[in-house]
């Protein structure tokens, strides 16, 4: 005997309206994904855009000859400016809240130089105490003459935060031969403690002949700085400059390979760290350059580059005066390309 088939059982007029919620929703989502994507990337463009313009480029570093405006002649060869370059100075600012007395200097200069090409950045360590001419300006605003000095000191005699900062900017891009300098970051030192904090502190391999006292008895070993402790290891100085500088370049590199592990963790963390320490920096970077940064800045392949010189004494002061020469050879190597 033949089974009587069930009869199917209708869908509901609820289905369809349950079905067509559903669908009305995933595709909202979907849009908010595409557009906050879409977004975000067009951000990051605009970041790029703006940091290509430059906020100082001089006059060419060196033409021997008039076939090609654009090229520099130099012992045979041919250079042109690597125009993939983005060029951005460090700086960082002994500014005492205390002190109303006194102009804050330079103690941190470094020069940000990424190849948005390859991925690959140049750091160049520009000593405090490095021999260089800079403006001076009135309270006002307007430059009344210029100084041979401590390029620290190009910080102390600009008339406000901002104008400080693009007095410094202006002095390294003239001692590195009119070099384009796009923008600069400027923070006070102290603030060093809560970004360290924010990516859960640094590790660096404490010298054997320039650790500070309190590590005394860990020269040699790797040890983990929290904040407070990175503020004095990146203070101190033994002898001479030369010795902050070199524990400078070394809690660098640390400290990019800790930040890149917790901004993988937290893509938004570059931007939460700008807010809490916006009081105490300076930038005429924005947030679309900021975001611009800190995407490229998880491929980042560093090398720091040496400014070849000498310290010496000038009226009861260290200076460093750096080799003409081997300076123009470092531009025309890391700034230009041979064709």
């Amino acid at each position: 005997m033949t089974a009587t088939p069930t009869p199917e059982k209708p869908v509901s007029k609820n289905f369809f309206v349950k079905h067509k919620k559903l669908t009305i929703t995933l595709a909202i989502i979907l849009a908010f994904i595409i557009t906050f994507a879409a977004t975000l990337f067009i951000m990051v463009k605009i970041g790029e855009a703006k940091l290509r313009e430059n906020l100082v480029a001089g006059e060419k570093l060196e033409v021997t000859d008039n076939m090609d405006d654009n090229a520099i002649y130099h012992n045979g060869k041919t250079y042109y400016y690597n125009e993939n370059l983005i060029n951005i100075l460090l700086l960082g600012i002994d500014a005492d809240p205390n002190q109303t007395d006194t102009r804050a200097q330079a103690d941190a200069l470094y020069l940000i130089s990424a190849d948005t090409k390859n991925s690959k950045v140049k750091v160049f360590s520009v000593s405090r105490n490095t021999l260089c001419e800079f403006d001076v300006f009135s309270d006002n605003g307007t430059v009344y003459g210029k100084e041979n000095a401590q390029i620290c000191l190009a910080y102390a005699y600009g008339s406000n935060d901002i104008n400080s900062s693009e007095n410094c900017v202006k002095a390294v891009s003239n001692l590195l031969y009119n070099i384009p300098i796009s923008g600069y970051y400027t923070l006070q030192l102290s603030s060093i403690s809560k970004i360290v904090n924010s990516v859960g502190g640094v590790k660096v391999l404490m010298p054997s002949n320039i650790a500070p006292p309190e590590w005394a008895d860990k020269a040699g070993q790797t040890v983990t700085l929290n904040g407070q402790d990175a503020l004095s290891y990146l203070s101190y100085r033994k002898d001479s400059n030369a010795d902050r500088v070199e524990n400078h370049k070394r809690f660098i590199k640390s400290f990019i390979d800790s930040a890149k592990v917790a901004v993988k963790k937290d893509m938004s963390l570059p931007l939460k760290i700008a807010n809490t320490i916006k009081k105490d920096s300076t930038t005429n970077i924005d947030v679309s350059g900021m975001m611009y940064l800190a995407t490229e800045a998880l491929d980042w392949k560093l090398e720091f580059v040496n400014i070849e010189g000498e310290y010496s004494i000038r009226n009861g002061q260290e200076v460093y005066i750096a080799d003409e020469e081997a300076l123009k050879l470092a531009v025309l190597t890391n700034f230009y390309i041979v064709k």
